[in-house]
């Protein structure tokens, strides 16, 4: 009997799961897991506020995205009904999110004062947003040292 030759498909999802598995300790590591198991787009992915997220129903609500205008970013609402949307989350991604909540906390902690509240799930070490090109040249850089050069 042939071996079935493996479909583009299975390894697309061969590829999201070892590079997910190489970026678990990352500090963008629930970005990463959102733009793959969600379908989310990256600014709508760094759009998402704290108060979006209801963990205890597991579900999160698309309501902006972060869009980079040069060296500027701006905020913009969807623009369609079909982009203002509330997804589903698995209980292993909960668990991610609970994770980056407890971190952002100790963050806050450390930097005092100078922890700028932006309410964002995905931030810098003192709370400020990141801009989605910074992110996408992150991602570049953790796919080829990480495991998929």
């Amino acid at each position: 009997m042939l071996a079935r030759k493996p479909r583009d498909e299975d390894l697309e999802r061969r590829a999201v799961r070892a590079f997910l598995e190489a970026t678990r300790d990352d500090r963008l590591y629930p970005l990463w897991r959102l733009l793959a198991l969600t379908g989310m787009r990256r600014g709508e992915v760094l759009g998402v506020k704290w108060e979006d997220i209801d963990l205890e129903a597991g579900r999160l609500s698309v309501r902006r995205s972060l869009i980079p205008l040069g060296h500027e970013v701006i905020v913009s609402e969807p623009k369609t009904a079909r982009g203002r949307r509330s997804i589903a989350l698995d209980v292993e991604t909960v668990e991610v999110l609970k994770a980056q909540a407890a971190k952002q906390l100790s963050e806050q902690q450390e930097f005092g004062e100078a922890w700028t509240e932006s309410g964002y799930l995905c931030t810098k070490e003192d709370g400020t947003p990141y801009h989605p090109e910074v992110v996408s040249r992150y991602f570049r850089q953790a796919r080829r040292r990480r495991c998929c050069p």
